[in-house]
């Protein structure tokens, strides 16, 4: 493997894992909120400083991006704003251990749905990849469960 491949690999798993842990801190500052602050101030505080660091990141080529903005976008963001909305509904009413469960299931579905829209094909290995990560995801579902009988919210 050459030195630049091994970069890569590294760095991918990096990425992996900082994802992982902003998917994380995120779910944990929300629940510490929700009791303060509604789910919509949440989300727009959270939009608000997005804009904010877009444009302290990027001057003068904001208009660039404005330029460029079509309805298949603003569809497209309509749609990211309401499972943002649903994700912190979720996460005022599910054990957290439940939210990430259901959080990491991603992969399976975009390789079901690949499958299914993009014609892809799935081989013996990425079968078995698909239904240890199921039964992980399973599991890691009950473990938000167990304990006190009245916070499972099954």
């Amino acid at each position: 493997m050459s030195a630049y491949a091994s970069r890569r690999r590294c760095a991918a798993r990096c990425g992996w894992s900082a994802r992982s842990c902003r998917f994380s801190r995120d779910g944990v500052s929300v629940r510490e909120l929700l009791p303060t602050m509604g789910s919509f101030e949440i989300l727009f505080i959270r939009s608000f400083m997005s804009l904010v660091l877009l444009l302290f990141l990027l001057p003068g080529r904001l208009e660039r991006f404005a330029r460029a903005i079509s309805g298949c976008t603003c569809c497209a963001t309509s749609f990211h704003f309401g499972g943002q909305y649903a994700w912190v509904y979720a996460i005022s009413i599910l054990p957290l251990a439940t939210v990430f469960a259901i959080e990491f299931t991603m992969p399976v579905w975009a390789a079901v749905l690949a499958m299914i829209f993009l014609g892809e094909r799935l081989n013996q290995g990425r079968i078995v990849m698909l239904a240890l990560g199921v039964v992980g995801r399973v599991r890691d579902a009950a473990a938000g469960t167990r304990g006190d009988p009245a916070r499972r919210r099954w």
